[in-house]
């Protein structure tokens, strides 16, 4: 496959948060079991899935890759206090919930947050992360939001590579005692600003 071949569209397509939701969970599942456990995340994503806040790469019909974005406030995944409470209980769902706040990245009002790009296992290597990572530049700039940031664990050299090749460059690293639970000890906060053209 070649990226001519791919198609992206921004938006959730209809009766697809289901498979996004599972996509999504089979990505980062590391880092969403710690905060969000298995048994419920994947139902819990696919309920609050913001269906303007993703991009979605598409090979023929089948979905290639997907980069979550967060902006004025509200990301891909947007669950509130409410629902983690009703999915696990009053103890637990204010523990889960406190966890899920305390990781959260929040872009200033300038920024587009990329909240999350991953590509099915076996389309990576093939140009559909580049081809996403423009189309997420080019939304960015429709919303005329003038830098995207993201974070990427230091436990994904790859990915972090990736980014450094398309001009973002680490402006922060984070080390934090909860991190461990899911899998590394290091996010770093990459920057990429936007030029005209």
């Amino acid at each position: 496959m070649d990226t001519e071949s791919v198609a992206i569209s921004v938006g959730l397509p209809p009766e697809s948060s289901g498979k996004i939701a599972a996509m999504y969970f089979d990505i980062f599942s590391r880092k969403l079991s710690a905060v969000l456990g298995r048994r419920a995340a994947v139902a819990l994503i696919a309920d609050h899935i913001s269906a303007d806040r993703i991009i979605v790469a598409f090979d023929g019909e089948e979905i290639a890759g997907i980069a979550g974005l967060k902006y004025d406030g509200i990301g891909f995944f947007a669950p509130d206090r409410r629902e983690f409470l009703k999915r696990y209980g009053p103890v637990v769902g204010r523990v889960r919930s406190g966890l899920w706040e305390s990781v959260q990245t929040k872009p200033r009002s300038h920024q587009l947050l990329l909240d999350g790009l991953g590509v099915q296992a076996d389309l990576r290597g093939r140009g559909i992360g580049n081809a996403l990572l423009k189309a997420v530049d080019q939304r960015a700039r429709e919303l005329d939001k003038t830098e995207v940031i993201l974070e990427v664990v230091d436990t994904n050299p790859r990915a972090k590579a990736l980014y450094e090749r398309f001009g973002y460059r680490t402006v922060l690293t984070t080390r934090r005692w909860m991190f461990r639970f899911a899998g590394f000890s290091s996010a770093h906060l990459m920057l990429h600003r936007l030029t005209d053209g």
